[in-house]
């Protein structure tokens, strides 16, 4: 089965709820557009860092939290006291601005710097260990 091309999709967050909540740190990984990074949801599967500062906390959950967000287009960080989120690294052939419009909600890229590109060992390790089927890099 091709993993890019399912033959069958299943309703829900296939667990992702049940790993979010407890996880002590957790790494999200996706491509970015705007349908992925909306301003609005209509409904939460794995709660991040809700409304920013202590909610999280105060809703219960007193584990963890969202610690990076690695996308096609640079890597996306959250403030410690606010919990808000800003552009920290924008990745080759990107800028600051490009991340930001594709993006609904306000990112601040003020203090955004670029990824350095990957050495040819590093792309080889990506490549040939990490993804040799091409399901996330192209």
């Amino acid at each position: 089965m091709d993993p890019r091309h399912p033959s069958v999709r299943f309703s829900g967050s296939g667990g992702a709820c049940d790993i979010a909540c407890p996880a002590k740190r957790t790494i999200i990984i996706g491509k970015h557009d705007k349908r992925r990074f909306p301003e609005n949801v209509d409904y939460v599967t794995s709660p991040g860092w809700l409304d920013g500062g202590s909610s999280r906390r105060a809703s219960g959950l007193i584990r963890g939290g969202p610690d990076v967000i690695v996308t096609t287009m640079g890597v996306i960080r959250f403030r410690p006291e606010t919990r808000l989120p800003y552009l920290a690294r924008f990745h080759p052939g990107f800028t600051p601005q490009g991340v930001a419009e594709e993006t609904e909600f306000v990112l601040d890229i003020g203090q955004a710097s670029a990824t350095a590109p990957p050495s040819a060992e590093e792309l080889r390790i990506l490549r040939d260990v990490v993804d040799p089927e091409r399901v996330f890099l192209r």
